[in-house]
């Protein structure tokens, strides 16, 4: 059975490869729930495992069961009328020769499917060694499918969220260039496969920028919006709760004021934002900081930030005048990406350590510390060059948090992308290549 050959190069995936490798090669029948917003390569990831075992892909167009049947006739070569025969032919026929199916874009005939799935998995499931897969947007496989009153909850045997690509994947994929551009690739696309493929490596940052985001055709120009509409049925909230957090309103009280919406409303917002994985609440590591909001997802903190607010000189074709207030402020927003990237290779490296950003009531603000057992390790992250005032501010503000909390053993380490000197004013600086070794 000839499968459609991935259409772009296949990075990492090794902990949801080895997750589906091992649910393939049960001796039982397998439902398997492989749940993403758009772009983020559920079906790469799929068809990447069909390569390795025989099976059948079926991409779900519509909600029409018409034209659904006649796809999954075209895939599994055998002629279907009613979507009970073809379940009956999955878990009977089908299922017996331990054969994959993958369901792509399953919401879209899930209100259709998923209660006759239901009924043929009860009754069929103990005799079929049947893989199926269901490949589905967020919120609705979440909300509608799998959810305590939905009509496979207790029949998935395996529910896996894929993620877009951390900063270590990225860098893989980059690995010709510098660091420094590797990490402004990864502040502007974060870590979707999407739009990582979209990167012209023959071009600058800012000609990348352009041709990616700054005119009315451009291939992401408008891509919030539509990855919102298909996920949400009213966008412009979370638009606006977006638009907050970008501006630099991070708690709960700073979101509310800015939307006006009630707290225990607002949170109902975020909370769909956190499943979608495009913000995540924060919470200091030690003491009693207040808890705050940022962007998880680097793409959408880049357009919240930069195109959004933008989009009416865009249409007006002023690309220059945007491009170069991008341009003006980029070094800074890259920069806070690096402390975000700093804290995600820290939490890895330092074993046996609890790994987080602290903060205060004071304004004090260390980008990550690494605490164990009375011990710390704090470390200041810093995109540009590293001077003896930026050590004196370190030392005094880590010195400050290490009486407040009663630390008489601590170390501090600046961190950078690529390194020019030892030290400064005997703080030790680590690269970032490093700390990836």
């Amino acid at each position: 059975m000839s499968i459609i050959p991935v259409s772009i190069p296949f990075y990492d995936r090794k902990a949801e490869l080895s997750a589906l490798e091992e649910a393939v090669s049960s001796n039982r029948a397998e439902l398997i729930i492989l749940y993403g917003r758009r772009r983020i390569g559920k079906t790469a990831l799929s068809r990447k495992l069909l390569e390795q075992h025989p099976g059948a892909y079926v991409y779900v167009g519509s909600s029409s069961v018409r034209e659904f049947l006649t796809n999954a006739s075209r895939a599994v070569g055998r002629t279907f009328t009613s979507l009970d025969g073809f379940l009956e032919y999955v878990f009977l026929e089908f299922g017996r020769e331990n054969k994959i199916l993958v369901l792509d874009e399953y919401q879209r005939i899930s209100k259709k499917l998923s209660p006759r799935i239901q009924y043929h998995w009860d009754a069929s499931a103990r005799k079929s060694w049947v893989k199926l897969i269901l490949l589905g947007s967020t919120i609705e496989i979440i909300e509608r499918d799998i959810s305590y009153t939905g009509p496979l909850y207790g029949r998935a045997t395996r529910v896996i969220r894929l993620n877009g690509f951390d900063y270590e994947t990225v860098r893989e994929i980059f690995g010709e260039k510098r660091e420094e551009e590797i990490i402004k690739i990864y502040s502007i696309l974060g870590g979707t496969p999407h739009y990582l493929m979209l990167y012209e490596r023959t071009k600058t940052i800012e000609e990348n920028i352009r041709n990616m985001f700054l005119s009315p055709g451009a291939p992401l120009y408008e891509e919030v919006e539509r990855l919102l509409s298909t996920e949400l049925r009213d966008s412009s909230r979370y638009l606006e709760i977006l638009e907050a957090i970008s501006m630099g309103k991070t708690t709960l009280k700073e979101i509310s004021d800015y939307t006006s919406l009630e707290r225990s409303q607002l949170k109902k917002y975020l909370l769909i934002l956190e499943k979608l994985t495009l913000i995540e609440r924060e919470a200091s590591i030690i003491g009693k900081g207040i808890p705050r909001y940022k962007f998880r997802d680097n793409f959408f903190n880049f357009y919240m930030r930069f195109i959004h607010p933008n989009v009416p000189f865009i249409e007006l074709r002023q690309e220059e005048y945007v491009l170069n207030n991008i341009i003006k402020e980029l070094q800074q927003y890259v920069g806070r990406i690096f402390e975000k990237i700093c804290l995600s290779v820290l939490s890895k490296k330092f074993h046996g350590y609890k790994v987080g950003a602290y903060w205060d009531r004071e304004g004090n603000e260390v980008d990550a510390v690494a605490v164990s057992e009375g011990k710390a390790i704090f470390f200041e992250c810093k995109m540009g060059k590293i001077d003896r005032s930026d050590a004196i501010k370190f030392k005094g503000k880590t010195s400050v948090l290490a009486e407040k909390l009663n630390l008489k053993n601590f170390k501090r380490y600046f961190v950078v992308p690529e390194k020019d000197m030892d030290a400064i004013d005997d703080i030790e600086i680590l690269e970032l290549k490093q700390l990836l070794s």
